[in-house]
């Protein structure tokens, strides 16, 4: 159980790896792990040895992988682990032969990847050494990149690397991390705030509230003049309308599922004016002999307001009144009744 605590461990330190609906972050290995064993009973039930020991298989496994014929070689390795569930390099060659399996549609491409995985999560279980642990890691890593699981792939990536540094699989790594780890994914203004703000989102959740965000962020080359974070975005407040900024979002920041920023991002932005705005500030109807006498406008870029008035009379007013609608805001079809028969 070597390889499964390690996974455990090392993927509760992440948040929503694999579906947002799965709160449970160590659900990824189990799921891995139940793959596995489906397949190696599937195995079990397909595969016959003929009597015939794991080595001969083995050989004919060799034999069409030189040939590059995958399929054949995944043939011949399936039968082998058959033969010898517990030897680890056989799962990790059946691995390696399905990944190489060019598939012939969407469907095999899914089954391939899958069958590839459970078989290299398999070798790294039954591993003997850390550098076959690592080999088998990797190649899991890269089944989980084929089916878009960036978040699993990326964290059984660093788990293969703290094992055994390798040159290629870092770069493989690293690579996947530039496109689909922690990252930068959008921004927005609110330029229509009474004090705007400019908010900086991001791929996964950040590392909480008890993380001083302010020295991640600046404006203008300066440190922004209030930085307030919320689940998965960053927002630098107190920014003035018909303004042009530089911000800043600094690498380091950090995450919830282990990551820092990468790189420095550099965003210029431009508050605009705030969109022309008209309201009643109050009740939208005057009564005659009491309340308000008046009806105050607020507004918001705005020069001019066209008003139309209209005078209910009292035997419609009282209607009105029992009916809740002069509290109400009038949709256009109520105005042209209004319009039309009570006002």
């Amino acid at each position: 159980m070597r390889l499964a605590l390690r996974l455990v461990a090392f993927l509760a330190l992440s948040l929503g790896l694999v579906f947002t609906a799965l709160a449970d972050p160590a659900y990824v290995s189990r799921e891995i792990a139940g793959e596995a064993d489906r397949y190696e009973a599937l195995l079990k039930q397909l595969r016959k040895t003929d009597g015939k020991p794991a080595a001969f298989w083995r050989r004919l496994g060799d034999q069409a992988s030189k040939a590059a014929d995958p399929r054949k070689a995944a043939d011949a390795f399936s039968t082998a682990v058959v033969a010898q569930p517990n030897d680890a390099t056989l799962w990790l060659a059946l691995a390696k032969t399905l990944q190489a399996i060019e598939p012939a549609n969407d469907q095999e491409r899914r089954d391939t990847s899958e069958w590839a995985g459970a078989a290299a999560y398999r070798a790294a279980h039954r591993s003997a050494s850390p550098e076959l642990e690592a080999d088998a890691l990797a190649v899991l890593a890269g089944t989980l990149k084929v089916r878009e699981l960036w978040r699993p792939s990326l964290d059984v990536f660093k788990v293969s690397l703290s094992i055994a540094e390798n040159a290629s699989v870092r770069g493989a790594y690293e690579a996947l991390r530039a496109e689909q780890g922690f990252r930068i994914i959008d921004y927005s203004v609110d330029a229509d705030a009474t004090s705007p703000r400019v908010c900086v989102q991001f791929s996964e959740p950040l590392a909480g509230k008890s993380t001083d965000y302010a020295k991640f962020i600046g404006v203008d080359g300066k440190d922004a003049p209030a930085v307030v974070s919320e689940e998965r975005q960053v927002c630098a407040e107190g920014l003035t309308h018909g303004q042009r900024y530089v911000v800043q979002v600094r690498a380091g920041l950090p995450s919830a599922v282990g990551e820092d920023l990468g790189k420095t991002t550099d965003l210029a932005i431009y508050v605009r004016d705030r969109s022309p705005s008209a309201r009643f500030s109050g009740r939208n109807y005057v009564l005659p002999n009491r309340g308000q006498q008046g009806i105050p406008v607020t507004t918001v870029n705005t020069e001019k307001v066209n008003v139309v008035v209209y005078r209910i009379g009292d035997r419609s007013l009282a209607r009105k009144v029992l009916d809740g609608d002069i509290t109400a805001q009038f949709s256009g079809g109520q105005l042209e009744d209004l319009r039309n028969r009570d006002g």
